[in-house]
């Protein structure tokens, strides 16, 4: 699925939730617009988006997301 829709604020979250229904899944992970304040979830943590601009060309911090099926979702942090 590509849309912008969820890169940035405000999300129509009751939207969002009828997508992930219909898609069956629990949460969905989107990238493409960067994130000024890192990765970030939105919808009660449904939607994670986590485009940090990690090019060279924008300099945006070094981060990832962990997903776990046992745990929370989880940002990690590094340091160039």
């Amino acid at each position: 699925m590509w849309t912008r829709a969820y890169g940035v604020d405000p999300v129509d979250c009751t939207a969002a939730k009828a997508t992930l229904a219909k898609l069956g899944v629990k949460r969905q992970v989107v990238g493409h617009t960067v994130q000024q304040k890192g990765i970030n979830g939105v919808c009660d943590d449904t939607i994670w988006r986590i485009d940090v601009g990690l090019a060279k060309l924008y300099g945006g911090p070094i981060e990832v997301l962990e997903l776990s099926p046992d745990a929370p979702p989880k940002v990690l942090r590094g340091t160039r």
